[in-house]
């Protein structure tokens, strides 16, 4: 069981669902990196103890496997919850392969230069640039230790994976917003979209109902709800789903 030795070391959280094999060279890539350990939640997709021992990862992969689907962010949340007070993780799409060596520590000094909560990782940006638009979005981004700290785990009130993550990096912001840091930067590094690039990847995505995601919003910036959510905060299915007229109870997801 990997064990996080000290504040340098970066927790790398992946979620992967139904990919086992992309999530055995996405480690693999991530294990190259030094001061990183890759934390996995593996939602029944088959990640074998054969695939973990593929790795070669030792005593720096570690593996939990919940038996259902638990999201994206309930996943993510079995790992802030072991998580060390002070230590930066990252959250990495489950089809995102870095390209260049040496990612993890650019992203570091990029996150250290400008003072930022998060480090969004982008192949739109060249030189870097704090995030020029709506400062919500899924995707892969460093997080700094403190903000992390600050906002405990992902909220699972909305019952749709897309919005756990987008709802993480609006609290991020906000947090930057009341003075903390610098805010949320964007960064361009490259990286293999395994979806696009591979056949046999899986489609589509949540809509996100708008609606729905200014209401916790709206809550966030007065005050009313705080911005640390619970680790073991419960998911609360069907509004995610009724809101973009979808069935209350998706078969994908084990709620």
């Amino acid at each position: 069981m990997a064990t996080v030795s000290n504040r340098e070391t970066t927790i790398v959280s992946l979620v992967t669902y139904r990919r086992p094999e992309w999530a055995v060279e996405i480690i693999r890539r991530c294990l190259e990196e030094p001061d990183c350990e890759v934390w996995v939640t593996s939602n029944c997709d088959g990640f074998t103890s054969g695939h973990e021992e593929s790795c070669g990862g030792g005593e720096r992969l570690r593996v939990w496997r919940p038996g259902k689907n638990l999201g994206a962010g309930g996943g993510r949340n079995l790992h802030l919850r072991d998580r060390p007070l002070g230590v930066p993780f990252l959250r990495l799409d489950d089809d995102v392969l870095m390209v260049r060596p040496g990612w993890l520590s650019r992203l570091h000094k990029v996150r250290m230069w400008n003072r930022a909560a998060v480090v969004r990782i982008s192949t739109d940006v060249e030189e870097g640039c704090f995030y020029p638009r709506r400062p919500h979005a899924n995707g892969s981004y460093l997080v700094s230790g403190e903000c992390a700290d600050a906002l405990g785990g992902f909220y699972l009130g909305f019952g749709g994976t897309v919005l756990d993550d987008v709802e993480y990096s609006f609290r991020a912001a906000v947090w930057a917003r009341e003075g903390c840091s610098g805010g949320i930067f964007e960064y361009g590094e490259p990286y293999e979209d395994l979806c696009r690039s591979r056949a046999g990847g899986i489609g589509g995505g949540w809509l996100v109902p708008e609606g729905l995601f200014t209401e916790r919003a709206s809550e966030l910036l007065s005050g009313v709800s705080p911005l640390f959510v619970p680790y073991d905060s419960p998911r609360r299915p069907g509004w995610a789903q009724r809101d973009a007229g979808l069935p209350d109870r998706e078969r994908e997801f084990d709620w």
